[in-house]
């Protein structure tokens, strides 16, 4: 019997990736004319629909990026709440986007208690079994994403929920192969045409975006990251390599990893590790990534003199980096 050769393994390189950043302290043209002046071309503000007054900037390799109005970013005046929504981008596009953050803090653009950033990926090769598998994986690894990024119990209840636990029996139950069938088990039932702003829509990764027609699945886990570049890149080079990972492995362990404040450092470095975020590339990222955590990076229960070394280790430095 002839077997089926597996699929050739998809990087995370290979993702593509959009990014909504949100900003305040400044005007949406103040934003814009920044964002104007690291992609080139031209601005317009577009004005309607009035509840997101939007500005256009229409790049100089014909790409459009836009600025609009948040109503979720309360703790400022109207005028000065906004978003960065930026056109599809791929892995080559990384330090463009870093400059475009740089630019808008530049004009007065900062974070506050209630900014984040969305992250949105896509992939040909990210089919509703892959989408099963990354919600498992999601699941599993969940307490530790929202130590390391320290997501408030305040996010955690509205904008940042934890996965459904229904959500998760049914695509268990399911085991869902359409798109029809990927649906039903984020909605509970078949959902022809989602809306955008729909209750499935605010956990710490979004579904519902997936069953709307641009097909994307939306990491929400990222608050107060914004106006800062090295932060925004080790946010998506995360939701990059669970993407990669998710589409790559047959199957999730089905337990549980909660936070372990002897050991959360060493343990999120171990699953950055498995996700192919590995040498000098990305040693940056995992360093941002794990900063928040408790514990040591290199040991797993943190270092103790009294321990018996194996050979070729050596005590760590003073501090240790990922």
């Amino acid at each position: 019997m002839t077997s089926i050769p597996r699929a050739k393994p998809v990087t995370l390189r290979e993702i593509a990736y959009g990014c909504e950043v949100e900003v305040v302290g400044a005007t949406r043209a103040q934003i814009a004319q920044a964002v104007q002046t690291v992609v080139g071309g031209t601005v317009t503000h577009v004005g309607h629909p009035a509840c997101y007054d939007p500005s256009i900037i229409r790049a100089a390799d014909g790409r459009m990026w836009s600025v609009v109005a948040d109503s979720s970013l309360s703790d400022v005046e109207p005028a000065l709440r906004a978003e960065v929504v930026s056109p599809i981008l791929c892995w080559e596009d990384l330090p463009l986007l870093q400059s475009v953050v740089r630019a808008v803090r530049a004009a007065g653009g900062h974070q506050s208690a209630s900014t984040a950033l969305h992250v949105h990926c896509s992939n040909p090769a990210l089919t509703p079994p892959a989408l099963s598998r990354l919600a498992k994986l999601v699941w599993r690894y969940e307490d530790l994403i929202y130590a390391a990024f320290g997501v408030t119990p305040a996010r955690m209840a509205r904008y940042c929920k934890p996965l459904d636990p229904a959500f998760l029996a049914r695509l268990r139950r399911r085991r869902p192969t359409t798109w029809e069938a990927f649906n039903g088990c984020v909605f509970g039932t078949y959902q022809p045409a989602p809306q955008r702003y729909c209750p499935e829509g605010y956990h710490v990764v979004n579904f519902a975006s997936v069953c709307q027609p641009r097909r994307t699945v939306e990491f929400r886990a990222y608050p107060s990251t914004v106006m800062h570049a090295g932060k925004i890149k080790a946010a998506i080079i995360l939701s990059l390599a669970l993407t990669a990972r998710a589409i790559n492995m047959r199957s999730v362990a089905s337990t549980k990893r909660p936070v372990d404040p002897t050991s959360g450092r060493f343990d999120f470095r171990v699953l950055l590790l498995a996700l192919g975020l590995i040498g000098s590339d990305y040693r940056t990222a995992r360093r941002l990534l794990i900063a928040n955590l408790p514990g040591d990076a290199a040991w797993k229960c943190g270092y103790r003199p009294d321990r018996t070394l194996t050979a070729g280790k050596t005590a760590p430095k003073e501090v240790t980096h990922a």
